[in-house]
């Protein structure tokens, strides 16, 4: 039996409530998660499991309706948003449908529902 969202997934949210109807990818997504800060030189470095961590967590909240990934529209690097979100950006032209890797069942009950 499942004990709930973990941490990650809880942070996640957290992030995704915040950016509201932006697109995040995932190694912004971890640097906020794991709260990261850059190097004297400005880059942020994520480790390997840091960032397997945070795809994992990503992946399970798509499964349950929460987020959308697509690929194709931020330096082809995985992006992440809420399911409503993409719907308005599908609105204003961008081809999301095309682009959505995870979440496909959210992203049309979203758009369905308006």
């Amino acid at each position: 039996m499942s004990r709930g969202m973990g941490d990650v997934q809880r942070r996640l949210l957290a992030i995704f409530d915040h950016a509201k109807n932006d697109l995040v990818d995932t190694f912004e997504l971890t640097a906020s998660v794991y709260e990261l800060k850059p190097d004297a030189t400005g880059f942020v470095s994520v480790s390997e499991a840091e960032l397997s961590s945070v795809r994992r967590a990503l992946i399970l909240l798509a499964k349950q309706g929460w987020v959308c990934g697509l690929r194709g529209f931020h330096n082809g690097r995985q992006c992440w948003g809420l399911p409503h979100a993409l719907v308005l950006m599908e609105r204003r032209g961008l081809p999301i449908a095309e682009c959505l890797r995870h979440g496909r069942k959210a992203f049309w009950a979203a758009k369905r529902n308006g």
